[in-house]
């Protein structure tokens, strides 16, 4: 009897180790999990409401210089080891709104070679969070990328 109860929880501990697809893309937010933002920005993994993992992957990049924030939509390849640009053709609805301690502000883009592009000004700003929404193979997700300065 010791034997067989051995022998199935031995049977559980190893199927539990075994990648299943649900969990086979956790762990972006640990450091060296993603490869290196290819625009020097910041790059968060975009997720549905509720902080639900979704079956398809979006991430965002952003980039803040010269009163301009950049938003890249991107993917990872199919070795996961570099970010790509996301199709066009699934990727829709983008939409940006930056928060501070000062309130929140819905900024307008503009498309620009593979991004979007909107003009905002972080004068006597510590810090602000940009949220970036967009509708991803009919999916709504949305990433919060936070800038701080000194």
């Amino acid at each position: 009897m010791k034997f067989t109860t051995t022998k199935v929880l031995l049977g559980l501990l190893l199927s539990t180790l075994s990648v299943s697809p649900s969990f086979a893309h956790e762990g972006h937010d640990a450091p060296g999990a993603l490869p290196s933002a290819p625009h020097g920005g910041k790059v968060k993994e975009a997720m549905m409401k509720g902080g639900k993992k979704s079956a398809s992957e979006l991430f965002f990049e952003v980039t803040y210089e010269d009163k301009k924030l950049t938003v890249y939509p991107l993917v990872l390849n199919s070795d996961a080891k570099e970010f790509v640009a996301a199709p066009e053709s699934e990727v829709g609805k983008i939409a940006i709104r930056v928060k501070s301690k000062s309130g929140e502000k819905k900024l307008s883009l503009k498309p620009a070679s593979g991004a979007f592009e909107a003009s905002f000004e972080s004068k006597g700003m510590n810090w602000f969070d940009v949220y970036v929404s967009a509708v991803h193979k009919n999916e709504s997700k949305e990433a919060k990328i936070h800038f701080e300065f000194n």
